[in-house]
């Protein structure tokens, strides 16, 4: 197997930081970015040769990967070995993603402002906490929930 070139290191560095910068980790974006660049199906094995991570380390980017469907196998080799390639539409999987995970956390996100709203309703929390910007904050993030699933939709459309 080849060594990886300063340029391709260099490259799995940055994306690697930038993916983990959105809570991935590193090793995914590393992993991810050796995949999507390579010019023909990877192993596992080859996958941790390269980037001189153990097996270990690149199975669990693999499963995350595949999970979130940005990479897939393509086929079996000799003995265990399985073959992985990128996903082909790029901008789907990323939406796919998006849709996903950032959409659970601000639905989370609303629905405890939700719970704060009622309860400052039902107890007097003026003593500690101001309603007004407990009721803006509530206003905050419907209307974050409503522009990100506006990008969604316009995203959907573009792809």
């Amino acid at each position: 197997m080849m060594a990886l070139p300063l340029e391709v290191k260099d490259t799995l560095d940055e994306i690697g930081a930038f993916i983990e910068y959105w809570g991935f980790r590193r090793v995914d974006g590393s992993v991810w970015t050796l995949i999507y660049l390579s010019a023909r199906p990877l192993s596992g094995q080859e996958i941790a040769d390269l980037l001189g991570l153990s097996k270990g380390m690149v199975s669990l980017a693999i499963n995350q990967l595949l999970a979130y469907r940005v990479i897939r196998e393509t086929h079996r080799g000799a003995g265990r070995s399985i073959y992985y390639d990128s996903a082909e539409n790029l901008e789907k999987v990323i939406f796919d993603v998006l849709k996903n995970r950032e959409s659970r956390m601000l639905k989370k996100i609303v629905g405890a402002t939700r719970q704060l709203k009622v309860r400052s309703q039902k107890e007097d929390f003026s003593k500690n906490f101001s309603e007004k910007r407990i009721h803006s904050l509530v206003k905050l993030t419907e209307n974050g929930q409503k522009l990100f699933q506006l990008i969604l939709t316009l995203g959907k459309l573009k792809a």
